[in-house]
């Protein structure tokens, strides 16, 4: 990767020209980056491997669910109708959210199934219930990887023709501002590591420099070791030995 940052998993942005590239292109990466590393570590979990279940629930209930529920809920209530008083947002967006949302509540509702065959399966076996969740997230990635393109399709072009660099820029102020300490701990790291990859490390260090000194600090000191301790333990699932956190027993 070259220092501006070149990986970028949307199939519509490939190339980032402007404020209007960036305005969706910040939050969907992560979710795209997010869903593409669980596609590749879910189908790891066998039978006996306890410490694997709960550091994906833990996982997939505090952060994932979290961070798309607020996405698609800042997007319903505060950027969409900021874009719909210059242009018109396809009504369809509405409805994807909603079923969006519905396998959102599918994928948490495997946890006792997936918890229980894992525990009594023999070690190291595949386990029925696992492969399930694992097409489920399939299907839910296809929706959403879709849901977020069509976004991406008409954002950047209404973002360009009707509105500002500082206008956008005062939304998103909105938008940070309605997070809270909670949902910026939780939003604000993945975002920062996804740009380093998609828009370089300079990139990303504007984005950290725009947040209020307070943010600042906590994400340097707090936020950012606690988000690459839990990215460890996620990778952790792709091998047979627990990170240090799990070892010893794991208290789901």
């Amino acid at each position: 990767m070259n220092d501006k940052g070149n990986e970028v998993t949307s199939s519509v942005i490939r190339t980032v020209d402007g404020f209007y590239d960036e305005g969706l292109l910040i939050p969907h990466e992560v979710i795209r980056r997010y869903m593409i590393d669980a596609e590749a570590f879910l189908p790891c979990i066998k039978g006996g491997q306890d410490w694997k279940v709960c550091i994906f629930y833990k996982w997939y209930k505090e952060i994932f669910h979290f961070y798309v529920h607020h996405h698609h809920d800042a997007e319903e209530k505060i950027y969409f109708p900021w874009m719909n008083t210059k242009a018109k947002i396809p009504e369809s967006t509405a409805a994807e959210h909603k079923e969006l949302f519905e396998w959102l509540d599918k994928i948490a509702d495997t946890e006792a199934e997936v918890k229980a065959q894992v525990a009594a399966a023999d070690g190291g076996t595949e386990v029925a219930a696992v492969q399930e969740l694992s097409k489920k997230w399939v299907q839910m990635k296809s929706m959403m990887f879709d849901h977020l393109s069509s976004e991406e399709t008409f954002t950047p072009g209404i973002l360009k023709e009707h509105f500002t660099q500082a206008q956008e820029a005062a939304v998103v102020q909105k938008i940070m501002k309605q997070l809270g300490i909670k949902g910026a701990r939780i939003m604000v790291p993945p975002i920062v590591e996804a740009m380093k990859k998609w828009s370089g490390e300079e990139g990303a260090a504007a984005f950290v420099g725009a947040l209020p000194p307070p943010l600042r600090f906590f994400l340097k000191m707090f936020w950012m070791p606690a988000f690459l301790k839990t990215q460890e333990e996620l990778r952790s699932i792709m091998g047979d030995e627990p990170p240090p956190s799990k070892r010893g027993g794991c208290l789901c």
